[in-house]
């Protein structure tokens, strides 16, 4: 990767051996891109593309696919979180997140169906062991026993105490259950056993969450394609 090219040498002893070996500081660390990221006149806006890999913008830019480093330096979002996937990427990672199907009910679980219960729907008869509760949006995340799903609308009860009960008001899988609420599109929190809740509130799915953080991924900030060059050999002086 030619950004460690130009990263001083120091000699360096592995282990509790006497012996050293000459190798590169990586652990140097310079700031002339924390002040160019910050200089309207070297920078630029770029809206990533789904699916575009680094290299790939890096080449579009600079015609030079090994200067995509410089994209991590310039943006502390991708720096922490990544650099956005494509869409099919972030269905399979919030499935892998959220395997379980989502039982909401408006009713209050504070003090039933604990954590590790059996419950039966009383229509479908679908079978689920409890393994995470959202006291707050009504949810209950289950591990369904077998292939028959619940429903909504239907009274789910606890194998262990036929008086402890709930009436649903949405089944659906894990992935595609409420994340959060907005109004006016700002994050609100709301109790769903509230029957006060704006009817403005609107639901905003899981999958919609990581579409929406994936999205504000791909606005980044990129130096100036005509400044490229001048940046590189800043960067190199400041490195010896």
């Amino acid at each position: 990767m030619s950004y460690f090219n130009d990263f001083p040498l120091q000699f360096y002893s592995f282990g509790d051996g006497e012996e050293t070996a000459l190798v590169q500081n990586l652990a140097v660390y310079v700031d002339i891109l924390d002040d160019i990221k910050m200089n309207s006149a070297f920078y630029q806006d770029y809206n990533i593309q789904g699916g575009e890999r680094p290299d790939q913008t890096a080449f579009m830019l600079y015609k030079n696919p090994h200067m995509h480093w410089t994209f991590y330096f310039m943006n502390d979002k991708i720096r922490e979180q990544g650099w956005p996937v494509a869409y099919n990427d972030v269905v399979k990672r919030v499935k892998s997140d959220y395997p379980d199907y989502v039982l909401t009910t408006q009713d209050s679980i504070h003090s039933i169906l604990a954590i590790g219960d059996t419950i039966t729907g009383a229509m479908s008869q679908a079978v689920g062991i409890i393994k995470y509760k959202n006291l707050d949006l009504g949810q209950i995340y289950v591990e369904v026993q077998g292939n028959v799903k619940f429903q909504q609308s239907e009274m789910v009860v606890s194998n262990t105490d036929i008086n402890e009960h709930v009436d649903l008001i949405a089944a659906t899988q894990g992935y595609l259950a409420t994340h959060h609420y907005e109004v006016n599109g700002e994050h609100v929190d709301l109790d769903l056993t509230d029957m006060s809740v704006p009817t403005n509130a609107v639901p905003v799915t899981n999958l919609d969450s990581y579409l929406n953080d994936n999205d504000r991924l791909k606005q980044i900030r990129v130096i100036n394609p005509r400044e490229i060059n001048t940046v590189q050999q800043l960067f190199k002086e400041a490195l010896r």
